[in-house]
């Protein structure tokens, strides 16, 4: 399969778990069957939930977003793309950067946000970008 996707690329401050608790938040209210993970995930699991930063996680460094069985069945077939319903699923990936020593402040986070397509252009993907700095 060809690299499909397309990347919007930022710095995340010490807040960013947080933040992507409220980005799953409103990934919720987009989609109530949400699969975080390729695992369904329901509000009450938000408080809980936290950046999946171990090796032993299959994926470490990244969380995925499905609406719903048939979109995780689609992106086995067609990778990061959009479907007949104009909806795609898509993939937060980071890494923490600590500060050098000495530097006398925090580290940071260096994210990749990869939806279906370029967020210029497609609505669905413009949305999603738009959920991580809304307010």
């Amino acid at each position: 399969m060809e690299p499909t996707g397309a990347q919007s690329v930022f710095v995340a401050g010490d807040d960013f778990p947080e933040r992507v608790r409220v980005f799953i938040g409103r990934q919720l209210d987009r989609w109530p069957g949400l699969l975080l993970d390729e695992e369904r995930f329901d509000r009450g699991m938000l408080g809980g939930w936290e950046l999946p930063e171990s090796p032993e996680d299959p994926y470490p460094e990244c969380v995925t977003f499905c609406r719903d069985d048939a979109m995780n069945a689609f992106w086995e077939e067609n990778g990061y793309d959009l479907d007949a319903s104009g909806e795609g699923p898509f993939a937060l990936f980071f890494r923490r950067h600590a500060a050098p020593p000495g530097a006398g402040v925090g580290g940071h986070w260096a994210v990749t946000l990869l939806t279906p397509d370029e967020p210029a252009v497609d609505p669905f993907s413009r949305s999603v970008v738009a959920d991580w700095f809304r307010p």
